[in-house]
């Protein structure tokens, strides 16, 4: 997976160095390259200062990008106020996101971590067939609502009232739903909402918003047809669902929140 170029080597060594799983290692001049045992991380390519290491697939290292110290940039307190401006958005103007938009922020996720360097994270995204899904998981929302005895009158009944009528209550009338999938191993659901919340902060510098709904999640374990009629690759799950959309209205100021909880040990 991991290819040397001798001829740019200059036998620095951080490569082995920088390698966590020790894969690579020095020799007496290059380092000698994992057979087979690595982790695809791409360290070993982003440390080289001499571009002597490459991974195999031409498409792969078209991707890759020279550092540029004036790219990284970013004042502290912008960045923070940038995330503490970050609403979940609730009421969407009618206007479709732009494809090229869309492929923006789904490339955010892309590069999210994933635990052991997975890189296994899927997305669906929910435009014309939108209504259909809608529609589906209302009914098993409903129906698990009357299953369990309670009152009437919450915000399931709503969402079901509304898709009798096609409105869309679920995902607010968003003109586009993000599906995040990974395998059905539980612990990757982490990978999920990390790429989801880097899809989030990219679509709010597009002056996009989005929501987290996680009534689509119950839906989908209520009624595993859905999940059968969005044809899921095999051995995938949806884990994250975000709405995304040009927000309807401009919010003035931050909100509160509780205070710092944090122990220092």
């Amino acid at each position: 997976m991991i290819r040397l170029n001798q001829e740019l080597c200059i036998g620095c060594g951080l490569c082995a160095k920088d390698c966590y799983p020790e894969y690579i290692t020095m020799g007496e001049q290059y380092p000698v390259m994992p057979d087979g045992e690595c982790m695809g991380c791409g360290h070993c390519v982003a440390i080289c200062p001499n571009q002597a290491l490459s991974m195999d697939g031409d498409d792969v290292m078209e991707a890759v990008i020279p550092y540029n110290a004036d790219m990284m940039q970013i004042e502290p307190e912008h960045l923070f106020q940038f995330m503490q401006f970050r609403r979940s958005v609730r009421n969407y103007k009618p206007d479709a996101v732009p494809r090229d938009a869309m492929l923006q922020v789904l490339e955010a996720g892309r590069y999210s971590p994933t635990g052991s360097n997975a890189q296994t994270v899927k997305y669906i995204v929910l435009e014309q067939e939108k209504m259909h899904y809608v529609k589906l998981a209302a009914e098993a929302l409903w129906q698990g609502v009357q299953a369990s005895g309670q009152a009437p009158g919450g915000i399931i009944e709503k969402i079901y009232q509304n898709s009798c009528n096609g409105v869309d209550k679920l995902f607010h009338g968003a003109p586009a739903v993000i599906l995040v999938l990974d395998t059905e191993r539980r612990s990757n659901y982490s990978n999920a909402y990390i790429a989801a919340s880097r899809i989030e902060l990219m679509a709010q510098s597009l002056g996009l918003g989005t929501c987290y709904v996680g009534f689509f999640l119950h839906a989908i374990a209520m009624n595993p047809d859905i999940a059968k009629q969005l044809e899921l690759p095999k051995g995938y799950q949806v884990q994250a669902v975000l709405t995304i959309g040009y927000p309807e209205d401009v919010y003035q100021r931050t909100v509160p929140r509780k205070p710092l909880s944090v122990e220092w040990k």
